[in-house]
This record gives structure tokens, C-alpha cells and sequence, in this order.
């Protein structure tokens, strides 16, 4: 799929609330986050300076993490966490967040190129260095659903399609069905936290 306009669709309470009560001492990483996300992780990664939903300060520049600017406009504050100008794709998860693995990643990847970051949660959490939930596209015929998806920890299949976020509205018309998807090794409490959106399939 080409970049769409729901590549930048924000994860709304419904998903996030249940995330928060299974990781009630926060979540470290949101490899995917925009101004717009209400993930609140430790550490967010944006995309590079100038795609839709990256900040666009001139005084904000992508650096390295001992140089990371603590970013306060568009509803953040430097509390809430430190933001990287980067691909979520092009750093080291481990390297970025200032916790002893496994640290926890919320992942809401671009509905037109979920496969990488799926694939990267795969491998993270098969290494027991990062215990991760994602929310998806079903895409049963693909490569990296057949290779990574039906062989996670867990997933749920939702029993209503995702109201994405987008500048914090609810997107209509959403015509995609979703599925969370869980790398770890909790699985007894991401049953029973989880079961309230869904069938959850181990």
C-alpha cells in the first residue's frame, strides 16, 4: 500500500485504556508517536522532521538520545516523556529508553506498512528484550501476518472496527477491521484484560 492518510491516525481510549491497566506502571516506548497520540509513553519516536504528524519546530532537531530535546508544545510536556525525530525503525528500541529489558512498547504502525514494525516486535519479544502490543490491519494473506501475526503470544480479534483518532476526532468510515496483537509472556492477565474488546486467541 502507498502512504495513506491513516498512516497518521492516532490510537483512541478504547485500546489505550485496557494498554494502561495491563502496564499500570506506564509504557516505555511508543516507536510511532505523533503530536497528536495519547500514548504518554516514557520515550516517543517520531518520523523525520517534515512528515505529516512530526513537529516542525526549526529549533527541534533530530539528535542523538543524550542530546534529546524534551519537547513541551502541542499538549506535551517534558514530563510526559522525551521525543526523538527519527523512524521508529531506524534506532535500537533497547538503546533509546533508559529501562532494564523487557521494557514496554505501545505500537500503532502506518496502516499502508505495519509488516517491519510487526516483524521488529517479533524479534524483540522472541529475544525476551521487549514485551509489546500493537493494534493492526487484518491482513491475512500477507507475508509478515502469516509469518508474524498467527504466531504471536496473543491476539485479539475486535468485535467492532477501531474509531482512529485523527487530530483527536474520531475518524468515520474507518473500513478496516484491527486486531491487537500481544508479544510476551503474561498472557493469564492480557486474557483477562483484554477479553472485554474481543476473542482473544493464544
Amino acid at each position: 500500500m502507498s502512504v495513506s492518510r491513516g498512516d497518521h491516525w492516532n490510537s483512541p481510549r478504547k485500546i489505550l485504556d485496557p494498554v494502561r491497566v495491563f502496564w499500570p506502571w506506564g509504557i516505555d516506548l511508543d516507536p510511532c508517536a505523533n503530536l497528536g497520540s495519547e500514548v504518554g509513553a516514557s520515550v516517543q519516536v517520531f518520523a523525520p522532521l517534515g512528515s505529516p504528524g512530526a513537529p516542525t519546530d526549526e529549533g527541534i532537531t533530530d539528535k542523538a538520545p543524550e542530546q534529546a530535546i524534551r519537547y513541551g508544545a502541542g499538549g506535551w510536556s517534558p514530563s510526559r516523556g522525551t521525543m526523538f525525530h527519527r523512524d521508529g525503525l531506524a534506532r535500537d528500541w533497547i538503546g533509546i529508553v533508559d529501562a532494564a529489558p523487557p521494557i514496554t512498547a505501545y505500537v500503532n504502525p502506518p496502516f499502508s506498512k505495519p509488516g517491519p514494525f510487526v516483524e521488529r516486535c517479533y524479534d524483540y519479544g522472541i529475544a525476551g528484550m521487549v514485551e509489546s502490543i500493537l493494534v493492526v490491519p487484518v491482513s491475512t494473506s500477507t507475508l509478515w501476518w502469516r509469518r508474524h501475526v498467527r504466531t504471536a503470544a496473543a491476539r485479539v480479534e475486535l468485535d467492532a472496527r477501531v474509531s482512529f483518532l485523527d487530530d483527536g476526532q474520531p475518524v468515520k468510515g474507518n473500513r478496516y477491521d484491527s486486531v491487537v496483537v500481544y508479544y510476551g509472556r503474561d498472557l493469564w492477565r492480557f486474557r483477562e484484560v483484554f477479553r472485554q474488546l474481543g476473542k482473544v486467541i493464544e
